[in-house]
Order: structure tokens, then C-alpha cells, then sequence
């Protein structure tokens, strides 16, 4: 997801050191901002999946795998529907 922020900085022209958009100085900043958004949401819920995960992992590791594994592609799937910028596009 890292990656697709860099590539939106580039695609929107949206600078370094710069967290979000302004309306005023980009028209896409909205398009910029759902993709930053994205990212940001799954980052903060990282936290708290990391720790359930070594906690169930350390009774039961496959069967701890499978809903980490069906856990990072949910939340894939999110970041790209949320990226579009479509409220329809998100799971």
C-alpha cells in the first residue's frame, strides 16, 4: 500500500512532506486523499491485529493463519476500493 501512496504522489503531484491535499492548491486532492485514507485506516487497525494474532498464534498457529491470511487480503481489497474515490467501491 506504500507503494500505491507514492504513486499517487507522483500521479496527483502532491509533495514529500505533505500528509493530505488541499482542495485549493490540487483538484484531484479528494482522489489523493481517499487513496492517503486508505492507507492510514490500515494502519491503525495493524496494531491490534498483530497482537490477536501472535496471541492466538501462539495456541493454535495454522489455525491462526488462516483468518491473518484472509485478514491482510480483506483489508487489500478495502484500501483498493477505497482508493477509487466511490463510496460503492468499498467492501
Amino acid at each position: 500500500m506504500a507503494y500505491q501512496i507514492g504513486q499517487a504522489r507522483k500521479k496527483y503531484k502532491v509533495f514529500y512532506r505533505t500528509v493530505y491535499a488541499l482542495e485549493s492548491d490540487n483538484k484531484d486532492a479528494k482522489l489523493f486523499n481517499c487513496v492517503q485514507r486508505g492507507h492510514q485506516n490500515s494502519l491503525e487497525m495493524m496494531p491490534m491485529f498483530f497482537v490477536l494474532l501472535i496471541l492466538g498464534g501462539m495456541g493454535h498457529p495454522c489455525v491462526s493463519a488462516a483468518p491473518g491470511l484472509v485478514y491482510i487480503i480483506s483489508r487489500y481489497l478495502y484500501f483498493t476500493g477505497y482508493s477509487t474515490g466511490d463510496p460503492q467501491n468499498i467492501l
